[in-house]
């Protein structure tokens, strides 16, 4: 299981919000193919990492392939996930995230309305959240700690509702949609607990 951890400087003070999250590798063969030609699986499960930064403002790091913090390149970069894969799991210790493997961070104008996403900038959170605001660190730490649940569907009570449909309410993600930050998003991106 891995900790993600994220510190944020409020008007208010410093906030921190974690998720621990479970991450699975395998080698995958196919049929098609010869032995060396085998790829590796990967899958994660939990939920995105929540930031309650008061006044009814709440910080997501959302778990999203496209932008998530990768595990292997964070505390071994360059080598191959597989065959570090062992020596990973037994680390301790938190490490910083590199600026590159950020997630993508949002925020609700209103948790009641899925439609009201918007992406935060983390180098600039204060465009999105107001001034005051400001990203200190995200980190990584490998742990026995079971992964988290509910701390989503606790804050957007819609959640379940979107794994079948994006948060703009349409089935297909395209390009035309007016809202192209809600229609890219779904369930899956804050939790891929389904109930």
């Amino acid at each position: 299981n891995r900790k993600i951890t994220i510190e944020v400087t409020t008007p208010h003070g410093i906030v921190t919000g974690y998720s621990v999250q479970r991450e699975f590798i395998a080698e995958k063969g196919g049929w098609w193919g010869p032995p060396e030609a085998t790829g590796v699986a990967r899958g994660l499960a939990g939920e995105a990492v929540v930031v309650d930064l008061g006044q009814g403002k709440y910080l997501f790091a959302l778990i999203d392939p496209r932008y998530r913090p990768d595990t292997f390149v964070t505390l071994a970069p360059g080598e191959a996930p597989l065959e570090v894969a062992k020596r990973i799991e037994s680390m301790r210790g938190k490490t910083e995230v590199p600026r590159k493997e950020y997630p993508l961070l949002v925020t609700f104008s209103d948790t009641s309305d899925p439609t009201s996403v918007r992406e935060v900038n983390p180098d600039s959170m204060s465009t999105a959240l107001g001034s005051g605001y400001a990203l200190n660190s995200i980190s990584l730490e490998i742990t026995t700690e079971e992964a988290t649940r509910d701390k989503v569907e606790s804050i957007l009570g819609w959640v379940q509702e979107y794994f079948d449909r994006h948060l703009d309410g349409n089935s297909i993600e395209t390009i035309e949609a007016s809202n192209r930050l809600a229609n890219s998003l779904a369930a899956g991106n804050f939790t891929t607990w389904r109930k």
